[in-house]
């Protein structure tokens, strides 16, 4: 049975939506892979943040706290 034109696509298409529900990524946010790594990549540079309200890490700990700390400014 060969499909065409829609059909085909559609096809393709719950193909794809399966593979992707199968899929499972795991993301960590840059926030998070800096105090993961004891903020090494910062070390000795000056930094500047701009951020909004939605800059939190995974605990929902605003950026501006975890760098404060970090610091100790």
């Amino acid at each position: 049975m060969v499909l065409r034109g829609s059909k085909q696509r559609l096809a393709l298409a719950v193909v794809l939506l399966g593979l992707c529900a199968n899929a499972r990524a795991a993301v960590q946010l840059g926030i998070d892979v800096l105090a993961d790594n004891n903020y090494a990549q910062l070390r000795g540079k000056r930094v500047g943040l701009i951020t909004n309200q939605t800059g939190v890490n995974s605990r929902e700990t605003r950026t501006r706290v975890l760098l404060l700390t970090a610091y100790s400014l």
